[in-house]
């Protein structure tokens, strides 16, 4: 606006399916960042922008976009708004102090692990979320052209 940059929209497109996204059908776009200056949202330039970013992408043959995001409710309903379903998810955790870490690593190796970053893909994500303070849901969401 007036010559001074107020967002971006970076994606990534495939040239062979899989490779960048999830592996179903048809080519996609991996939406890595979309982001508005606090001072201009809610103006309808992320939108703007995820137009101008599809129509580039279809010039390229590509079928669909994907955007991962974490629990943010506001950013998760702004891709529901446009479009987007939910594919997948899965909890990010984060383990650091003994409480936390203590017997979940076999330290064959003498290995005295202090944080410990990982993903849970299981079915009792209430019993993850109860074990450990910190953990965050992590979603995908396509959007089909």
């Amino acid at each position: 606006m007036d010559g001074t940059i107020v967002g971006l929209i970076d994606v990534e497109c495939e040239e062979e399916p899989g490779t960048v996204c999830e592996d179903r059908p048809g080519l996609g776009g991996m939406i890595w960042h979309i982001a508005v200056l606090r001072d201009f949202r809610r103006q309808g330039i992320g939108s703007r922008l995820l137009a101008a970013a599809e129509e580039a992408a279809r010039a390229r043959g590509i079928e669909r976009f994907e955007a991962w995001t974490r629990d943010d409710g506001w950013v998760q309903k702004w891709y529901e708004s446009h479009g987007f379903e939910q594919i997948r998810s899965y909890l990010h955790v984060y383990m650091h102090g003994r409480s936390e870490i203590t017997g979940l690593v076999s330290a064959e190796l003498e290995l005295k692990p202090v944080r410990i970053f990982a993903h849970y893909t299981g079915h009792r994500p209430d019993e993850i979320r109860a074990r450990f303070e910190r953990v965050h849901d992590c979603v995908c969401y396509e959007r089909r052209f």
